[in-house]
């Protein structure tokens, strides 16, 4: 976590993923795909601009869908019905990059009424996942290019959170600014003191 995040409520960073998150939900070549925590955080930040106190990695997104015992329950993918935040997660062990649990996220379209699609037959959930995340991207990238910027804007509940954030940002730039020059003016005066003395 950036120092720049401290700026910034934890529940209003917590607030602004889920809204995210949510939000990128709405877009057709956002959903049903598994992707990665990291994937999905990757991929918000290719779409929206996400100031620097607000911005976030898999761990975040991880402990914001997580978190909340509720939530956890609602969106875990074995459940037959679909849920009311259109996320689904499961976890599984990878076998050729370590031990740990890779978390994993399915995105469907929240109008759509949806649960996430089963593979076939014979085939793990895990393997339909998107491999080639920086192809992906690179696609991605062509297309934000393309889309109108109104498109990809914040959701509404974000945006006077953003807004914030890039005032207190900066604020504290400003600050960190005027502290610079005083300290420059004071070490100059202190030199010229120092020289008149002699």
């Amino acid at each position: 976590m950036t120092q720049a995040s401290f700026l910034i409520h934890p529940g209003e960073r917590s607030r602004s993923i889920r809204s995210t998150l949510k939000y990128l939900c709405r877009i057709p070549h956002f959903q049903h795909q598994w992707r990665t925590a990291d994937h999905l955080a990757t991929l918000c930040h290719k779409w929206f601009t996400i100031p620097e106190p607000l911005q976030f990695d898999g761990n975040n997104v991880n402990n914001v869908l997580r978190k909340d015992p509720a939530l956890k329950l609602d969106i875990l993918a074995e459940k037959s019905a679909p849920n009311q935040f259109v996320i689904y997660h499961d976890t599984y062990r990878q076998t050729r990059r370590g031990s740990g649990r890779l978390h994993c996220y399915y995105l469907c379209d929240p109008d759509g009424n949806e649960c996430f699609n089963h593979p076939p037959v014979g085939m793990a959930w895990y393997d339909t996942a998107v491999p080639q995340v920086d192809s992906e991207i690179q696609v991605l990238e062509h297309v934000t290019r393309l889309v109108n910027k109104e498109q990809r804007q914040f959701p509404v509940d974000v945006i006077d959170l953003v807004a914030k954030t890039n005032a207190l940002t900066q604020e504290r730039d400003n600050k960190l600014e005027n502290e610079r020059k005083t300290k420059k003016r004071r070490l100059h005066e202190s030199d010229n003191s120092g020289n008149s003395t002699r």
